[in-house]
């Protein structure tokens, strides 16, 4: 995209509005992995009938309302050791890492989806974690030490509305 910007003479920021302004998708594998979480995340709330919309602008520091929480969600691909990481640090990098921002998971919302894409045929993976206590580097194994929080649902309603099994 820098190119196109580059060679009509205007900022990447004017070609990624227009891009999304006509509904083109992005080439770029992290920002699809991304969405394609959030869509995952989304889709199971509300086939368990939960209250469930997108972001209110394209700036927001969340990426879904469930049940009125704000939940950012997080994919991640298996890596070579069996397992998915997610680094959840302070600082956060833009779009082609040209701008540095500040990240505050316990201030931006109130929980935190780490989604775990495995194979075509393998089914995918949610763990749903508070955001106040979530460490800045998550390492998740099948059967490890966040086992609990994997599909943990009833993480994502107020306190007062527990869901049923």
């Amino acid at each position: 995209m820098s190119d196109v910007a580059r060679l009509a003479g205007v900022s990447l920021a004017t070609v990624k509005r227009y891009r999304q302004r006509l509904g083109l998708p992005t080439r770029d594998v992290k920002a699809r992995r991304g969405r394609f979480g959030e869509r995952v995340v989304l889709e199971r709330a509300q086939a368990l009938g939960l209250a469930v919309e997108w972001r209110g602008h394209a700036t927001a520091p969340y990426d879904l309302r469930i049940e009125g929480r704000r939940v950012d969600v997080k994919a991640a691909s298996r890596g070579r050791n069996g397992g998915w990481r997610f680094r959840l640090g302070g600082v956060r990098s833009s779009f082609h890492s040209r701008y540095r921002y500040r990240k505050d998971y316990a201030a931006d919302c109130e929980v935190v989806a780490l989604v775990c894409l495995q194979g075509e045929d393998e089914p995918v993976a949610v763990y749903l974690l508070e955001s106040g206590t979530v460490p800045s580097n998550v390492q998740i194994y099948e059967g490890g030490e966040w086992e609990a929080h994997r599909e943990a649902w009833d993480s994502v309603l107020p306190r007062q509305w527990p869901l049923a099994a």
